[in-house]
């Protein structure tokens, strides 16, 4: 018979194998990917941990071996023996991460240190300044913590990729991949940070080529992922070209969670549209009361003392988080005496319309309803959210709790033998409860009893509303047949414990998920399983008090069941929702602030990974102090530098000199002082090699001398009696400066495809010429035109024009757009805003002025209008002479390829605007 030729799979370079005694030294990754490298032999070797280990013991790897030994590193004359001296500055370095302090602080530290302790020898040597405690975190502490992670991954069996991205302040994006496995000793789901990638290219084949470049990188291969997490965001999983189809195709079966906490949030917001927005704005406006006045929370501390509330502050909704509304809700409630009291009297003694609009709100049992009834229902919302953001294992819940909610919220407002998991059933009306029926919360039925009976009816018309939509999104976005997640609630043994598990929940569970045990059959699975769901002695102990790890982990020294239970933890390590990503970003946002915003992504990177690794002191390992040593503790010198000295060492026998005489300092600077007043547009490199100094030289010396580069100012151009119409304008805003906070600047810019360049600060370090173009000339171009306004520090729109910006078409945006981008202003400022726009041909038509006229009657700037608006002035308005250029800087900053991804990076733009409040 001929010979069968047999596929033997090749193995993997594994980092793991460098901390081993026959691999010290002389292992490391090889140039091709999979392969590995001898440092001693300069070569690359196959990957097989046998033949690595044959490797050593040739005579030629022996022999170049001693002679290394006999050697003695350069490294050796700089790195430092003193192990409690090391452990210092590593503990220093990582509590500065650890509490979010920033690098510069670190001089004062050490300081302090060297004069509280002057008597430690340890602390008396240490030298840990800004620079080099960012190296100690960049290439000591980090690399430890991602070497202890990779130790971790590749004994874990098994690794769920949580992912997302995000744009910091600084506009630069990012994508953060977090990973959950479980613990090889403990058998423990646990979640860690992996990396924070820069992003160029945000589309999902950008960003999936991103994460298989990390995970190649790092050795691990696709046979280990099992499990995929992110938001339901069409880039991240969307059905036809999104990130998750691409890594569906590299893996299969992978297992596919949408976030649970995102899927809440988002049912809960559309549920809260029905419900009336005069109680959400209460929430606001009594925020935005206290917020800017310390007199006005002083003041209210006597009135909570008096009504017997807690002194708490009141707290602020998020925008984009309606389940944050719960927790606001139950703040103003506790606080209603309080503010009640409060505002009576602010509504007799101050007579502001903010107050009196507060108190009426206050004042009226339908508000106060809503308020109540809302903070009813999104209380079991928020719990289910805090539960399943926890980092132990939750799936089996998943079905069991949605579908509690689900029902109670039905039996709210449902005839409760009608009740059907079906989006047609809640939406029939022969299924409802009558109107008196339907049960708002204990709290708000008490409230009802002081309302009229049009009231009560349009509220509790309101509530069913309310209920109706809850209960039909969640059946849209949780799929209650799924066998996955039916089969997945017997992995509770709680359930098993009562007798109420489904025999046939193993074998499902492993032929949805093979890739958790691959090399066990699921005959075996379904035996084991079988057998445990009848055996008395389990059901004998005493497992009610303890968690799903805790009842499964021991039965992994049970032969009979050991497969069985390592099947089911490793369920475990499956991912549930992305709140671990979204607390990284928590932890980015408290690093790179307003003050500190030039961190770079490796050295945030770096900041996670070492806060997460080194939570409290830590003692010293080998591998750490040789990562110690290998980190750059000073500054290293140019090339150039070693370049001269041995020029000069040829030359002329010596060391170069450094300072020069001061007669040649003296008659140096005489010289480009003169030079300078002779010609005062002449540049810094002409001076420099006329004269034979240093660029440098020439800098310090006119710096001293108080001589500073100036850059002509391009202004608009003017005609006559525009300078006199300036004048008077700015005289009248100049004598009514408490007008200035309540204008409202408007204008509109065009974006196209080309963008702009500044070619000042446009060029590239090379060593040969380099043969780059820029392309600018497009043959298929589009443009944007871009409506923005400015209030006081707040930015309104943007809008869209579609097509010529006309008369007819802003006189309907004015009508139609307008009034609703200023839902956002503060009622103060919006009952007073000052409307401005400036003098062109749209803005000049007959029914926009008359319209003007009408909704600002007396309070608008423009032509024809009551304040007439200077020609040729683009300088008198914020958006002209800073909002549209750094606008554009941002949104430029990436090449735009067609009109959508400008019209989404205008938005995403003034969204971060917004958010930083540069105006």
């Amino acid at each position: 018979m001929p010979k069968v030729e047999q596929n033997y799979r090749s193995q993997r370079y594994r980092k793991v194998w460098e901390n081993e005694n026959w691999a010290l030294g002389w292992l490391c990754p090889g140039k091709q990917v999979g392969k590995a490298h001898c440092n001693v032999c300069d070569k690359d070797l196959v990957a097989g941990k046998s033949e690595l280990i044959g490797h050593t013991k040739t005579s030629s790897h022996i022999r170049l071996a001693k002679q290394i030994q006999s050697n003695r590193r350069m490294t050796s004359f700089v790195e430092s023996k003193d192990e409690s001296r090391i452990k210092a500055e590593l503990n220093v370095v990582a509590m500065i991460v650890r509490k979010n302090l920033s690098f510069n602080c670190l001089d004062d530290i050490v300081n302090t240190l060297h004069f509280v302790a002057d008597d430690s020898k340890a602390i008396k040597s240490m030298t840990c300044n800004r620079t080099k405690g960012t190296y100690l975190l960049n290439e000591c502490l980090s690399p430890y913590a991602h070497e202890k992670l990779m130790e971790e991954v590749a004994v874990s069996g098994g690794i769920s990729i949580l992912c997302d991205k995000a744009t910091d302040i600084t506009m630069n994006k990012t994508f953060c991949v977090n990973f959950r496995f479980l613990k090889s000793d403990t058998f423990e789901p646990v979640t860690r940070f992996y990396r924070l990638i820069p992003v160029s290219d945000g589309s999902a084949q950008g960003l999936f080529e991103l994460l298989k470049e990390t995970l190649v990188k790092d050795g691990i291969g696709w046979d280990q992922v099992v499990g995929y997490a992110s938001d339901g965001e069409n880039l991240m999983q969307g059905e036809r070209n999104s990130l998750l189809t691409k890594l569906k195709d590299a893996v299969p079966d992978l297992f596919v969670m949408k976030c649970f906490c995102h899927t809440f949030h988002l049912v809960a917001g559309h549920a809260c549209g029905a419900l009336s927005k005069t109680a959400e704005e209460i929430i606001h406006d009594t925020y935005n009361y206290f917020k800017l006045s310390p007199n006005r929370q002083k003041s209210y501390e006597e009135f909570q003392h008096f009504a017997n509330c807690e002194p708490h502050k009141l707290l602020k909704p998020c925008q984009t988080r309606w389940l944050s509304i719960s927790q606001c809700v139950d703040r103003i409630l506790s606080q209603w005496p309080a503010l009640e009291l409060y505002f009576t009297e602010e509504a007799f003694g101050m007579k502001n319309l903010q107050s009196d609009r507060i108190l009426q709100a206050l004042k009226s049992p339908y508000i106060k309803a809503t308020l109540e009834s809302s903070s009813f229902v999104l209380g079991d919302f928020a719990g289910l959210n805090k539960n399943f953001q926890s980092n132990s294992f939750q799936l089996h819940l998943l079905l069991p709790e949605t579908e509690r909610v689900l029902r109670m919220f039905a039996s709210n407002f449902m005839k409760r033998e009608l009740i059907k998991y079906k989006i047609s059933a809640f939406e029939d009306p022969s299924n409802w409860l009558q109107l008196d029926q339907v049960y708002p919360g204990i709290l708000a039925n008490e409230t009802l009893k002081k309302m009229k009976p049009h009231e009560k009816d349009s509220f509790l018309s309101r509530c069913r509303d309310w209920y109706k939509i809850a209960c039909s999104q969640i059946l849209k976005r949780i799929d209650l047949l799924d066998p996955v997640f039916l089969a997945m609630k017997d992995v509770n043994h709680q359930l098993i414990l009562k007798d109420k598990a489904i025999v046939s929940s193993a074998a499902v569970l492993f032929h949805k998920l093979p890739r958790l045990l691959p090399d066990v059959d699921v005959q075996s699975i379904d035996r084991q399983w079988r057998s445990i769901l009848v055996d008395e002695e389990v059901k004998k102990g005493a497992w009610e008090n303890h968690s799903v790890v805790e009842f499964w982990n021991p039965m992994r020294a049970v032969p009979s069941y050991k497969e069985v239970s390592t099947f089911m933890l490793k369920i475990m390590a499956l991912p549930q929702s992305t709140a671990e990503v979204e607390r990284t970003f928590s932890k980015l946002n408290n690093n790179k602030t307003k003050l500190r915003n030039k961190l770079s992504v490796s050295t945030l990177e770096s900041i996670i990974k070492t806060s997460e690794r080194f939570q409290s002191s830590f003692a010293m390992t080998p591998s750490l102090v040789k990562l110690y040593s290998g980190a750059r503790t000073r500054r290293i010198p140019d090339r150039k530098v070693f370049y001269h000295v041995l020029q000069n060492l040829r030359d002329k026998g010596c060391f170069p000199r450094i300072l020069a005489t001061a007669e040649h300092h003296e008659r140096g600077d005489q010289r480009i002082i003169i030079m300078v007043e002779h010609s005062p547009r002449i540049i810094i490199r002409r001076i420099s090699s006329r004269l034979g100094v240093p660029r440098t030289r020439v800098w310090q010396t006119l710096k001293h001398e108080g001589l500073h580069p100036f850059h002509l100012q391009y202004v608009q151009h003017l005609q006559p009696g525009d300078a006199a119409r300036r004048l008077e304008f700015s005289t009248w805003l100049q004598d009514h400066p408490q007008l200035c906070k309540y204008v409202l600047y408007t204008d509109e810019a065009i974006f196209t495809r080309c963008g702009y360049r500044n070619t000042r600060n446009d060029h590239y370090w090379l060593k040969e010429i380099p043969k780059k173009t820029a392309e600018s000339h497009f043959q298929h171009r589009f443009s944007v035109n871009v409506w923005c306004g400015i209030v006081g520090d707040q930015l309104i729109g943007p809008h869209i024009f579609e097509g010529r910006l006309t008369g007819k078409v802003y006189l309907k945006y004015l009508g139609d757009k307008f009034l609703c981008l200023l839902e956002d202003v503060p009622l103060k400022t919006n009952q007073r805003i000052i409307f401005q726009h400036d003098g062109a041909l749209a803005h000049y038509t007959k029914r926009v002025n008359e319209y003007l006229h009408q909704e600002f009657p007396g309070r608008w700037i423009g032509r024809g209008g009551p304040y007439p608006w200077p020609a040729r002035s683009p300088d008198l308005t914020p958006l002209d002479f800073h909002h549209w250029g750094y606008m554009k800087s941002l949104v430029y900053k990436k090449k735009v390829n067609s009109r959508e991804e400008l019209l989404q990076e205008i938005k995403e733009t003034a969204r971060v605007i917004k958010t930083i409040q540069q105006f």
